[in-house]
């Protein structure tokens, strides 16, 4: 199954040092519907949750090595 997603939000996980450049999903009912099957399917390897809250995003770049200064952010 297709459906449109909505970009929109440039940020960085990790902080002071961040790790993961990427865009945010406008949460909508059919990218919530692929996050319950995702977590359904983990379930049933054995996986469990998460432990964070579901952040709709697209990752553009994993940053390795990336130095960055206050200055910079």
């Amino acid at each position: 199954t297709s459906f449109n997603l909505t970009l929109a939000g440039l940020d960085m996980f990790g902080g002071r040092d961040p790790h993961t450049l990427w865009v945010g999903a406008t949460p909508e009912e059919p990218l919530d519907a692929l996050r319950r099957a995702h977590d359904r399917a983990a379930r049933a390897c054995g996986l469990g949750p998460v432990g964070q809250p579901f952040k709709p995003h697209v990752t553009l770049a994993r940053l390795r090595g990336l130095k960055t200064t206050t200055a910079a952010r």
